[in-house]
């Protein structure tokens, strides 16, 4: 009997163990879940907030039915530069970002029209001016350098002094409001 009970002993020793560290390993496993429910629901609001600094160069609307954007704009995606002197073609996504943290820094792209008066002339077929007419000095040009192309390219973005934003990727033939 007493070897019995050593043995029963042992079982519900055995027992109370597994429940112990069943237990603890229970709770490690929840709080891992919680942790992971956590990280996606902080990727997913990342993602949100990364979908909202987009815009698709294909469904951008003329700048003249453009509102202004919730958000400003960092990604152009699907877009096509054409370089007319070079004859590169690109195609994919803009990161505008780097433009315009040098813009906001007052940094220079090193070429005279970088910072120059954008003139927002008439356009050749519609008469009518691409931007929002205002005074001759009003909008400002900045150089938004194309990959494999060494001059200025045909990426611009104009900055009007009330703070709107336009990007253009074909020297001035579409723009895009992005701010």
């Amino acid at each position: 009997m007493a070897k019995q009970i050593k043995k029963n002993d042992i079982y519900l020793a055995i027992a109370l163990l597994i429940i112990i560290f069943g237990g603890f390993f229970l709770l490690q496993d929840e709080h891992n879940i919680e942790q992971t429910q956590e990280h996606n629901n902080t990727n997913h609001t990342q993602v949100i907030q990364n979908q909202h600094d987009r815009i698709d160069a294909n469904t951008a609307r003329s700048v003249v039915d453009a509102t202004k954007p919730q958000y400003p704009i960092r990604f152009i995606d699907n877009t096509t530069i054409y370089d007319i002197k070079t004859g590169h073609i690109y195609k994919g996504t803009i990161d505008l970002e780097p433009t315009l943290d040098r813009i906001q820094k007052g940094g220079k792209y090193p070429y005279r029209n970088d910072g120059s008066v954008f003139r927002n002339r008439p356009d050749a077929y519609t008469g009518q001016p691409s931007l929002p007419k205002r005074s001759s000095d009003y909008y400002r040009e900045y150089i938004h350098p194309t990959q494999n192309v060494s001059g200025p390219g045909p990426q611009r973005i104009i900055i009007g002094r009330g703070g709107e934003i336009y990007y253009t990727f074909d020297h001035y033939e579409t723009f895009i409001r992005i701010k």
